[in-house]
């Protein structure tokens, strides 16, 4: 393919994804790509066009082109409902993405068309005057992140900082050198002059590789804030006060160094609440407090909702606040192992429409690493390729299109990604239980409470044989599926063990009882 572009940045780029996507395209056609107000892919008589209006949509248009481009001639028009969707990856569970890896992710991201990815680092970046921060934690360096941005610039996607300022910083705040800024086992100590000149620390170390002004200061989760050492100075005092003037003080920071802050919001809705929870419709957020809120971005994170009338009511809650509302919803990978896509797909489009229909025009999908990272990010795909499709479709998109477009641009298998939450269930609608089953003690039988109703043995079985087929079909995929084969069948030989052991002993079936304590 002969490539003619309006802008010499793009063309390193559009020749990597031209190298993953080899053969997929008749190398006679002729493709000019050239800014506009628009975003217009289309092909005639061997001639391809790409106008874009975002450094992005030139790559999620020339997946279309090579997509549809052995089908004859055709014309694609696409408009964004949002100004940036993207993901913010977990990296601070014991499980940091090599630089190579996150590369990869940001070509799928780009042919998506998705321009916005977050790298969520409660200590796992390098702050130069503290040598503790991130210690033995796999941590970036300042080069890492910077070649991470570059490499995220060429294909028109903002690499945003995403850090802690407030809570969980039980990490480093384990380590003695972190003492003077610390209130409680994870959260820092407001008012304390160190606390602040270890969050400028942070907040330089973590923006100064990275073109892009905006930042994630974090200050989630707080529960206890103010209640440990503070408390001990200061007495108590109301916790919307202290939550207050910390970020005050770092917003500050923020804006002597130039840059536009955003946080996590539900320590306002957990401390206007009465039993402290985040998604209390009840709560109350004084109003001198909403008038000390500066002038920030809100993120409203919410995975958990199966009704669009919540989010439609939570979002109308963030904007009543009369900051920048943005939403962080989820692909969910932190039940253990495998996402699970019975619950991403059931949500997203609620929870995107009613973004739609409020004019909140910056979301993102959270894919978070709880309990030491278990999930592999890049069985995530098809959740970010489903936040995609949402974005650039005019009405909500259907399965098929979300299947045709994730299988073009990954090579991956929808059904078999989709299967993944059979781990999971053995039936819709009931409680998560492969991680239990694949963790339990068999002697001890503390999951054996649903395996008897309908065995379970005989569902992981069938899973196992299915994944089997999948491997050998699946290409660069086949080491994904194969892991998924082995925890299947873990699982199945598991639950087939803790289902008859106890019938076996009884009985006398001793074959049974050496086969099991031998194999």
């Amino acid at each position: 393919m002969h490539v003619q572009s309006d802008n010499s940045e793009i063309s390193p780029a559009v020749s990597l994804i031209l190298d993953d996507y080899r053969g997929q395209c008749d190398p006679g056609i002729r493709l000019n790509i050239q800014k506009g107000e628009s975003f217009c892919v289309s092909l005639k008589s061997g001639v391809a066009n790409i106008q874009y209006s975002k450094r992005v949509e030139v790559f999620r248009g020339l997946g279309i082109l090579l997509e549809n481009c052995k089908n004859g001639d055709f014309e694609k028009r696409e408009k964004n409902k949002f100004d940036t969707v993207g993901a913010m990856i977990d990296v601070s569970r014991n499980g940091v993405l090599t630089v190579e890896s996150v590369k990869r992710l940001i070509r799928y991201m780009a042919v998506m068309g998705l321009n916005r990815l977050m790298l969520y680092t409660e200590d796992t970046y390098t702050v130069p005057e503290k040598p503790y921060f991130g210690y033995m934690r796999g941590r970036y360096s300042f080069d890492e992140i910077k070649a991470i941005d570059d490499y995220a610039y060429m294909f028109g996607i903002e690499l945003v900082p995403c850090i802690q300022t407030l809570g969980h910083m039980e990490q480093y705040l384990k380590w003695e050198e972190a003492a003077p800024a610390k209130d409680t086992s994870g959260v820092l100590l407001v008012g304390a002059d160190e606390t602040y000149s270890l969050v400028e620390q942070m907040i330089k170390a973590a923006a100064a590789p990275v073109r892009s002004k905006n930042i994630h200061i974090g200050m989630d989760e707080a529960w206890d804030i103010g209640l440990g050492k503070y408390l001990a100075d200061n007495g108590y005092r109301r916790r919307f006060d202290i939550l207050s003037e910390h970020l005050k003080r770092v917003v500050e920071i923020t804006e002597k160094l130039g840059l536009s802050p955003m946080i996590w919001s539900d320590m306002y809705f957990r401390l206007g609440s009465k039993t402290g929870e985040y998604y209390d419709l009840e709560c109350d957020i004084p109003e001198d407090i909403i008038k000390e809120i500066p002038d920030i971005g809100l993120i409203y994170w919410d995975y958990y909702h199966d009704d669009y009338e919540f989010y439609d009511t939570f979002i109308k809650k963030h904007k009543e606040l009369g900051r920048k509302t943005i939403f962080a919803g989820h692909v969910w990978t932190w039940s253990g192992f495998l996402p699970d896509y019975d619950v991403t797909a059931s949500r997203f489009k609620l929870q995107l429409g009613a973004c739609a229909a409020h004019n909140v025009k910056d979301v993102f999908a959270t894919l978070w690493g709880d309990d030491g990272c278990e999930t592999n990010y890049f069985l995530s795909l098809l959740g970010l390729q489903m936040y995609a499709e949402y974005a650039y479709s005019q009405d909500e998109p259907a399965g098929e299109q979300i299947k045709k477009r994730f299988e073009f641009v990954t090579g991956a298998d929808y059904n078999a990604f989709m299967d993944f939450s059979k781990f999971h269930y053995i039936k819709p609608n009931t409680e998560p239980m492969g991680k239990k089953y694949l963790h339990q003690d068999i002697l001890m039988g503390l999951a054996d409470y649903e395996l008897y109703e309908e065995p379970a043995s005989g569902h992981y079985y069938k899973m196992a044989g299915v994944y089997k087929e999948y491997t050998a079909k699946a290409g660069k995929w086949s080491e994904y599926y194969k892991y998924a084969y082995r925890l299947f069948d873990t699982v199945a030989l598991k639950c087939d063990i803790a289902e008859n052991l106890r019938k076996a002993y009884h009985e006398g079936n001793k074959e049974y009882l050496e086969k099991c304590a031998n194999e």
